[in-house]
């Protein structure tokens, strides 16, 4: 799979769980569109020791599109040991999102 849609979610608190992500590292679009709850695209506080060592490879997306994601605090809700990595990412869309709420989380968007 190189390309994901996702739309209209509306209980979802984030998209991509830690124990997806070997599965992920081939998607060059994801395309997120009107999750009310979402806080977090990709929650990766629960790592375990084996996924750590799979994150060490480089993330083959390019195209990242964010549309109406009224609470988004995150694209990722911590990178541990700097492994999760997007050096691909060309074009990050982003509309509709509370950029006031973005400005109020520690930390930042990333």
């Amino acid at each position: 799979m190189r390309d994901l849609e996702t739309k209209f979610c509306y209980k979802l608190l984030n998209i991509f769980p830690s124990h997806v992500f070997e599965n992920l590292q081939n998607l060059e679009t994801i395309i997120v569109t009107n999750y009310p709850a979402l806080e977090v695209l990709f929650e990766i506080q629960d790592f375990k020791t084996e996924a750590r060592s799979q994150m060490g490879q480089e993330m083959q997306l390019r195209n990242l599109s964010l549309e109406h994601l009224p609470i988004l605090k995150h694209i990722w809700s911590r990178n541990p040991y700097g492994r999760l990595r997007f050096q691909n990412l060309c074009q990050l869309k982003a509309l509709y999102l509370c950029l006031y709420r973005l400005s109020q989380t520690k930390g930042s968007l990333f």
